[in-house]
């Protein structure tokens, strides 16, 4: 009697442990799926937000690193850093302040040329 139930348990075992064989890829591969969708929505918001709160401090360093460059290359006189960095903002307003700081850095290393 005992032998008989020993061979039914390891029978129901054996069952058991083929159906999670059978039935875990395609369980993994639907977690998969919920979890790719439940990332990509919250990453989503968190760079948008993240963002907005990294991107204004940054800028400015960057442009303070650049507007020392342009002072450097003007030999430390503000005027005419601030009459070139002007001209380029006004010829080209479509473009960002840090792309109109590099523009007069450009321009004025390659006039030294």
């Amino acid at each position: 009697m005992i032998e008989w139930l020993m061979a039914g348990f390891i029978l129901l075992l054996i069952i058991g442990l083929l159906y999670l064989l059978i039935n875990l890829p395609q369980e993994v591969k639907q977690q998969k799926v919920k979890n790719k969708k439940f990332l990509d929505s919250k990453s989503h918001r968190n760079k948008s937000s993240i963002k907005s709160l990294n991107t204004a401090p940054k800028k400015d360093a960057v442009i303070s690193v650049l507007e020392s460059k342009v002072l450097k290359l003007v030999g430390g006189q503000r005027d005419v850093a601030q009459r070139l960095i002007d001209n380029i903002k006004r010829k080209n307003v479509d473009k960002d302040e840090i792309w109109c700081w590099e523009k007069v850095i450009e321009d004025l290393e390659r006039d030294r040329r």
